[in-house]
C-alpha cells in the first residue's frame, strides 16, 4: 500500500508529538488497512455498543451494509 505511506507518515508525525492516547480514525475515510473490528472501534469508539443495539433492532439482516457499517 505505497499510496498511503505519505499519509501514514504525516499522521504518525503528528500523533508522536501528543500525549499517549487512544487514537480513532476519520469516519469519512474507509481505511482498507483496518479489519472490520478495528474500524468499528476506531470510528465509533465509546458509542459502538449503543450503535450495535440500534443496528440489531433496525437492520438485523444487515441490509444497509457498507465497509464502515456496524456489525450485529
Amino acid at each position: 500500500m505505497q499510496n498511503t505511506t505519505v499519509l501514514d507518515n504525516w499522521v504518525n508525525g503528528i500523533t508522536a508529538q501528543l500525549p499517549d492516547g487512544s487514537w480513532g480514525a476519520y469516519a469519512n475515510y474507509a481505511d482498507a488497512k483496518f479489519t472490520k473490528e478495528e474500524a468499528q472501534h476506531k470510528y465509533y469508539g465509546v458509542n459502538l455498543a449503543k450503535l450495535k443495539k440500534l443496528k440489531a433492532k433496525y437492520d438485523p439482516t444487515d441490509l444497509f451494509y457498507n465497509t464502515q457499517s456496524i456489525s450485529v
